[in-house]
């Protein structure tokens, strides 16, 4: 029997609490795992590109770092987390992020400007196409799907390096899109686990929802004392609740 990795893991976790106090993240935890949804919101792929190369993507992140080996992570993210099944997620639209280094940032932003010059087009599709049936204009070189898949793929781009303090390579970060999931409009609800939804705003920023299942969460992270209140809300669901203290070497 071949023996996994133990640096990889077969859940994704969801770290919180990045810039916040313990009480903040852990009500992040009980808002996520009582509505079972993850909010999406927009990030730079390349901050550190210009602003014309900084392309913003609504999305939602993890790591496959095995908990017993997140202490330098957690340092970065905060000390409580969300395990979800990688197997399950990876049905939702879960991708490991594509790495590039600055030896690729001119490419990039050459690919990136690219995509911006056919989205320019893509958002007139439907006024264009009503002008061809006319017999006026010119034909598109694309299909809707040729385009979403350049964007797909963009999505998960990430830069290897921030800066010489910060190399993101080491998050082993895992993304779900929001442009990737199966989208609910209007007043219909999220029925479907694996499903997304405009939620509103946050902060003054739009921000999107996936719809997970009680039985995709592995387990959830807390601080030691917050251990009753976690037992507590784990009941309705399979997954454990492990202890900070405990599990992070």
């Amino acid at each position: 029997m071949k023996m996994k990795p133990k640096f990889i893991s077969d859940t994704l976790t969801h770290w919180t609490g990045r810039n916040k106090t313990d009480n903040e993240a852990f009500e992040i935890i009980e808002k996520i795992i009582n509505s079972r949804k993850l909010l999406l919101t927009y990030c730079p792929n390349y901050p550190n590109l210009s602003k014309k190369g900084n392309m913003k993507i609504m999305m939602v992140c993890f790591t496959d770092i095995p908990i017993e080996l997140s202490h330098e992570h957690c340092s970065r993210f905060g000390s409580f987390g969300i395990g979800f099944s990688k197997e399950k997620f990876i049905k939702y639209g879960a991708n490991p992020v594509l790495y590039t280094t600055d030896k690729m940032n001119d490419t990039v932003q050459i690919y990136i400007s690219f995509l911006q010059k056919l989205h320019s087009l893509e958002v007139d599709r439907d006024w264009k196409d009503a002008r061809l049936n006319k017999g006026v204009g010119d034909y598109y070189q694309f299909t809707e799907e040729e385009f979403n898949s350049f964007f797909e793929i963009t999505s998960l781009l990430q830069n290897y390096m921030y800066n010489a303090n910060s190399i993101d390579y080491y998050q082993r970060e895992w993304r779900i899109n929001y442009e990737t999931l199966p989208i609910v409009v209007g007043e219909e609800e999220q029925s479907i686990p694996g499903q997304g939804k405009i939620f509103g705003t946050v902060n003054d920023k739009v921000c999107g929802s996936m719809l997970f299942d009680s039985s995709d969460v592995d387990y959830i992270v807390v601080k030691r004392r917050f251990e009753k209140r976690a037992k507590e809300l784990m009941k309705p669901f399979k997954g454990v609740v492990k202890i900070y203290e405990d599990e992070i070497n």
